[in-house]
């Protein structure tokens, strides 16, 4: 089986079957990446976000071929169907009409509790993601959380809760 690159991050690389069938991407990263991303996913599963997590599985397999290359997955991820990923802290003034059209796609009232479930636990998710970084699946209909990790030297979102908080009012107001 062949896997193509769907997205990438700085750190990480997610590659999906070049057929387009599975329900789940390999990602790609150093294991540094891989250990801080799993401790987070764990820890947001643990103050009951699993609703708004896409599901997570330890990559069992071998090398993936890639285009001419092999590359060694870390995990395996859920592979929802979402147009674009938005910063809630990129909210802080207004919802920009690309977000407001990405939250068209979703049912409201799915994305609502979503928004709930965050905002209810904000200041525990801030204190694990790096970043809060949000998507809203068109086939699911809700909002997911993405990028788990803190950063490379442990950073964390708490020192950006005011302006995240902002941002959550403003996407809640632009449904």
């Amino acid at each position: 089986m062949t896997w193509e690159l769907l997205g990438n991050g700085c750190d990480k690389k997610f590659y999906v079957d070049a057929q387009g069938s599975g329900g789940y991407g390999a990602i790609c990263c150093s294991d540094a990446v891989a250990a801080r991303e799993t401790k987070a996913y764990i820890d947001l599963k643990t103050i009951d976000l699993s609703p708004i997590l896409p599901t997570i599985l330890p990559w069992t397999g071998g090398s993936i071929r890639v285009q001419d290359a092999q590359q060694k997955p870390q995990y395996l991820i859920e592979r929802l169907q979402i147009g674009c990923t938005f910063k809630p802290q990129m909210c802080v003034f207004q919802v920009s009409r690309k977000i407001k059209a990405e939250l068209q796609k979703g049912d409201r009232e799915k994305i609502l509790e979503g928004l709930d479930l965050i905002e209810g636990n904000i200041e525990k998710i801030c204190r694990i993601v790096g970043e809060l970084t949000l998507a809203v699946c068109s086939v699911k209909g809700g909002l997911f959380m993405l990028d788990f990790s803190p950063g490379e030297n442990k950073s964390t979102a708490i020192d950006q809760l005011d302006t995240i908080k902002k941002g959550l009012r403003n996407i809640r107001n632009a449904l």
